[in-house]
């Protein structure tokens, strides 16, 4: 790995932990997106690793998310076959955590730009 990558990283974590520190230990996922999803994919295609922060690419009626909800991986099967995926609102609240299959989730990117919704009342 490469001094400015390690240094980037190295950065990244130190913005995390104070983002931890000033919130006294409580980071949103929105925070934690913004931090770690910075880094570099390796040869152009993005890895997708447990705690990614990754965009639903289709709807998934029964659950709730929408195309574009940003979730978070919380287990991967088969060797990223397929995810499981936590949804929660940007305070922290879980809405849903659904399994998907790969083609249904996408890695963040530097051009994503976020956005919100309001959920329908339970």
């Amino acid at each position: 790995m490469g001094t400015e990558l390690k240094a980037d990283l190295k950065g990244q974590y130190a913005g995390v932990t104070q983002n931890r520190d000033s919130l006294n230990g409580r980071l949103t996922a929105i925070q934690i997106c913004i931090q770690l999803d910075k880094r570099l994919s390796i040869g152009g295609e993005a890895m997708i690793k447990e705690h990614d922060c990754v965009v639903l690419t289709t709807n998934v009626p029964d659950e709730g998310p929408v195309a574009g909800d940003v979730g978070t991986v919380v287990h991967i099967h088969k060797g990223g076959e397929g995810y499981e995926i936590e949804f929660m609102t940007l305070t922290g609240e879980t809405v849903a955590i659904v399994t998907l299959l790969a083609g249904q989730v996408r890695s963040l990117n530097r051009r994503d730009l976020a956005h919100t919704r309001e959920l329908a009342p339970a």
